[in-house]
């Protein structure tokens, strides 16, 4: 599903002649972002879904374009499906509805594929992502009809051995990776392999599931620059891990967060640790010129220094289940 608002009559036309294609690709449509109050959310994105073992969805902004709403001989390895369905916004505000239009189909999903990047152009990088029932689509498949994915996210933990086909499938292409649970849940090497790529976002876990194995360890081994834990137990040695960066440990962080149901100490969180600025509850974080209101929901922030000077900023949220940590360059 991409939120990058095109006219559905836009993309109707583009399918009619290659003159017509290449008139609304002229136009060069641009995202209109998302904003709330004065904040700008980074939402336009091109996302493909599989989910429910039945359903394939290249949505450019407010269109969902669906294959295989009805189960098709060979689906799971993207044969050309027979219809395809779009889904259109009706109305506005309380009255706000969405239809399924039935279509019958002409192209393959490799058609459809490039003819939506070409005519749509995302500027931001193309999104995979797995539901539950996704597995059921062939790994070799998908690769071979869409290529090389820079962002991939499995939305479900069960079953593992598809996860980690998945990983097997497009690393090491992958700039950001999202995961519920541990697809090594007993394999500690292999998880480590995983958490020390380059990643330039990671997030895992899930306050529902249990992320087997991830520790004050798996931290420290992490290289991504924005990592994310959402835990369903509490990640001990946080002050420690904090210690550990002042000192010279995770170069490459920018940005984490962790989430767990066990409320932070303030008072063991800083235990040890020498604090360079309390930041008053009243003033904005602005971060790399971005004015992020959840900082405004906080309980504590304060701001300590690396050796080097480096700047780092803790964000008790309130609550005291969520810490964010931003590092200044």
């Amino acid at each position: 599903m991409m939120n990058l608002k095109i006219p559905l009559s836009r993309l109707l036309v583009s399918l009619l002649s290659r003159n017509t294609k290449e008139l609304v690709r002229s136009l060069q449509l641009k995202p209109i972002p998302f904003t709330i109050g004065t904040i700008s959310l980074d939402i336009p994105r091109f996302q493909v879904w599989f989910n429910g073992g039945t359903c394939l969805y290249i949505g450019p902004w407010d269109i969902t374009i669906s294959f295989y709403k009805r189960p098709q001989n060979n689906m799971e390895k993207l044969v050309k499906p027979d219809k395809f369905w779009i889904q259109v916004k009706e109305g506005i505000g309380f009255n706000t509805r969405w239809t399924d239009i039935e279509f019958m189909n002409h192209l393959e999903i490799r058609e459809w594929y490039e003819h939506i990047l070409y005519v749509v152009n995302p500027r931001q990088e193309i999104e995979m992502i797995f539901t539950g029932g996704g597995e059921g689509f062939d790994l070799g498949a998908i690769k071979k009809v869409f290529g090389k994915f820079h962002s991939l996210g499995f939305n479900f933990g069960e079953p593992r051995d598809f996860v980690n086909k998945g990983l097997e499938t497009f690393l090491p292409d992958l700039q950001k990776l999202r995961l519920f649970q541990n697809p090594y849940p007993h394999e500690g090497i292999r998880l480590q392999k995983l958490l020390i790529q380059n990643f330039d976002s990671l997030n895992i876990g899930s306050l529902s599931n249990q992320f087997e194995r991830l520790d004050l360890e798996d931290l420290l081994i992490c290289n991504a620059h924005h990592i994310r834990f959402s835990l369903s137990h509490q990640l001990a040695n946080i002050n420690q891990f904090l210690k550990l960066w002042m000192n010279g440990s995770n170069q490459r962080l920018r940005t984490m967060t962790i989430e767990q149901r066990i409320n932070f100490k303030p008072e063991e969180l800083f235990k040890g640790i020498r604090i360079i600025r309390e930041i008053p509850q009243e003033e904005d974080i602005v971060y790399e010129e971005n004015l992020d209101w959840q900082y405004k929901y906080r309980t504590r922030a304060v701001d300590i220094e690396r050796y080097d000077g480096t700047r780092g900023t803790v964000i008790i949220m309130n609550g005291r289940k969520t810490i964010h940590f931003l590092v200044w360059n």
